[in-house]
């Protein structure tokens, strides 16, 4: 009990500092530089906040932040509080938007997001030698449709990364497409049409949900993280789902526990009990589950973001 009222203690001194340094009423401990852009489009973006004693360190580390919108909607506007505790708590910490779908162009998938988030990366080691900051390594978070590609580009595309990847910390987001883990909660017409648009295969047809499940099975391995977890790929990973979620399946929990199990893979779960897509349940209970995440977050920082 003392150790969950502690841990309800830091995220309230958390909010706290936040709302005291975006209202000037304390000096913030940071500089944000704003609008970083890593590619030619107006959502290829970042905001970076540095803390203010960043270039007297001999190595640092840094959270990037993916911002949620189920792969079309929102920014990196929304990110302002998590990157303000990181950069409070001492990590350089990133915001960053991303090319998001586009019915008018069709050429767009969740592949072009994770170039997207490739090239951020190459750009935050641009920045880190501009600014003498010496980033070695970083960690991917994010919620939802940015927590999705943090696990998408850790287990797929990690090989490819410029800065070395301590750990992914992710909140109710999409890791198994398989078609009976979504069938409860999304229509045969609308699960097909969200396989075809998020792979870009777009070959897909209703009738194949019956008459060629392999191939239905096939599209979707192509776009679930827990398909790319193995030893090899496999890296520390804290997660969360929420029980009463009917955008992302509750089930997909499992998967993961499964996947990384099956990997060796060291990880944390964190269940929102009686809470929906958005993490919200009663107050307590709410406050409770994320004092708990935001707690293991912060081991995981001190843990992983070492470099002894």
């Amino acid at each position: 009990m003392l150790d969950m009222l502690q841990k309800i203690v830091s995220v309230l001194m958390s909010l706290l500092m936040t709302f005291l340094g975006s209202s000037g009423i304390v000096k913030k401990q940071y500089d944000t530089y704003a609008n970083i852009a890593y590619g030619t489009s107006e959502q290829q973006m970042m905001d970076i906040y540095v803390p203010a004693n960043a270039q007297l360190q001999t190595a640092n580390a840094a959270v990037i932040y993916l911002h949620g919108g189920f792969f079309k909607d929102g920014s990196k506007a929304d990110l302002v509080n998590s990157c303000e505790t990181i950069a409070n708590k001492g990590y350089i910490a990133v915001a960053m938007d991303y090319t998001l779908l586009n019915d008018k162009i069709k050429s767009y998938s969740v592949f072009t997001m994770l170039e997207d988030l490739n090239s951020a990366i190459l750009r935050l080691q641009e920045f880190s030698r501009e600014n003498g900051l010496n980033i070695k390594k970083i960690a991917l978070a994010g919620d939802s449709a940015g927590g999705y590609l943090a696990m998408m580009y850790a287990y797929g595309m990690g090989y490819r990364t410029a800065i070395d990847l301590a750990f992914i910390a992710v909140r109710v987001a999409p890791s198994d497409f398989s078609y009976d883990q979504w069938k409860s909660i999304q229509s045969d017409a609308d699960y097909v049409a969200m396989i075809n648009q998020f792979s870009g295969l777009g070959s897909l047809t209703q009738s194949d949900l019956t008459s060629n499940p392999t191939k239905v099975q096939e599209a979707a391995n192509l776009i679930s993280p827990v398909h790319y977890i193995t030893k090899n790929t496999a890296l520390p990973t804290l997660f969360a789902y929420a029980q009463k979620d009917n955008v992302v399946p509750y089930s997909n929990r499992t998967s993961m526990k499964d996947a990384l199990d099956a990997a060796g893979a060291k990880y944390n779960y964190v269940d929102y009990s009686n809470a929906g897509h958005d993490l919200t349940s009663n107050w307590m209970t709410g406050l409770l589950q994320t004092a708990d995440f935001s707690s293991l977050l912060s081991n995981y920082c001190s843990t992983y973001f070492s470099f002894s």
